[in-house]
């Protein structure tokens, strides 16, 4: 006898779309934002709770992994999604992620990043709104 609930028995009733706002993930090339975060928000869409205004600003380290880092992520997040991701959702995820490299000890990596967040702001219609993590 199994006790797990099938996904569709785990959902939950739907909850309003968060403000919109664009996060702000330090670290952002780890382990953790593929196996967590980014299927988290995947989720979060999925279920209607995250704006149409969202976008995501990823801090890197390595500035190799700007140009794809989008595409890169996205790609190894599949493994950890219930359900893969749609071509419209995949774009939509594409269109909101921006990345910036550098260290977190160097003032040029706060530069880049008081550069990266309005534009992007502007883009998805945040309103302003950032969340750091």
């Amino acid at each position: 006898m199994t006790t797990a609930a099938a996904p569709a028995a785990r959902r939950r009733a739907p909850i309003a779309a968060a403000d919109p706002a664009v996060f702000v993930g330090f670290g952002a090339s780890g382990d953790l934002t593929r196996r967590k975060l980014l299927p988290a928000l995947v989720n979060l869409r999925r279920a209607g709770a995250l704006s149409d205004r969202f976008a995501f600003l990823a801090v890197v380290r390595q500035p190799e992994t700007v140009a794809t880092f989008g595409p890169d992520v996205l790609a190894a997040t599949a493994e950890f999604l219930e359900t893969p991701l749609s071509e419209d959702e995949h774009a939509w995820f594409l269109q909101r992620i921006v990345a910036v490299a550098g260290e977190p000890d160097q003032p040029a990596l706060s530069a880049d990043i008081a550069a990266a967040l309005p534009e992007l702001q502007a883009r998805v219609d945040a309103g302003g709104n950032a969340l750091f993590y």
